[in-house]
C-alpha cells in the first residue's frame, strides 16, 4: 500500500495475478452489452416514475394549471428534438439487430428507433393542446431498449 490508502500498480498486480488473471481486465470483461442495456433501460425508467413523482408532488403542493404542463410540454419536446442528433446515428446502425436473424424482437427494436422521429412530430402538433402527449416518445426508447435486451 503506498501513502493516503490507495493500492500501488504492484499491489494491483500481484492481487489479479494471485486471482489467476494473468492479463489486464477489459471493459469488456468486467460489463456486457447486456448489462449496458438494463442499465440503460433502469435509467429511463427511473427518470419516467422520478418525472411522474415529482408532477405528483407539485400537485399536492399546489394546483398543476394548463400553463405549467404546457411549460413541461415545452422543455420535453426540446429534449426530445436534441435527442434527434445521435438518432441519426443510430437509425443508421438499427440494421445490425437483424444479425441474430429474422425475429420479433429486431423488428420492435428497428421499428422503435425508426418510428421515434414520427412520435417527436406527433408532440410538436399536440403540445399545445394535449401537454401529456410529450411522454410519447418514451414509448420508443422503452420499446427499443426492451426489444434491444431480448436480442
Amino acid at each position: 500500500m503506498t501513502r493516503c490508502g490507495t493500492p500501488s500498480w504492484r499491489y494491483v498486480s500481484i492481487t489479479l495475478k494471485w486471482q489467476g488473471n494473468a492479463k489486464s481486465p477489459d471493459f469488456d470483461d468486467w460489463v456486457s452489452n447486456a448489462d449496458m442495456q438494463r442499465t440503460g433501460l433502469l435509467v429511463t425508467v427511473l427518470l419516467f416514475f422520478g418525472a411522474l413523482a415529482y408532477w405528483g408532488y407539485q400537485k399536492v403542493q399546489r394546483t398543476v394549471t394548463k400553463e405549467d404542463l404546457q411549460q413541461v410540454a415545452a422543455g420535453l419536446f426540446v429534449f426530445w428534438v436534441l435527442l434527434l442528433l445521435p438518432w441519426v446515428i443510430l437509425a443508421s446502425l438499427s440494421g445490425l439487430a437483424f444479425g441474430g436473424g429474422l425475429d420479433l424482437a429486431a423488428y420492435a427494436c428497428v421499428g422503435g428507433i425508426w418510428t421515434y422521429p414520427i412520435s417527436v412530430a406527433i408532440v410538436w402538433g399536440y403540445k399545445n393542446d394535449i401537454p401529456a402527449i410529450a411522454l410519447l416518445p418514451l414509448l420508443n426508447i422503452a420499446t427499443w431498449a426492451i426489444a434491444g435486451a431480448s436480442l
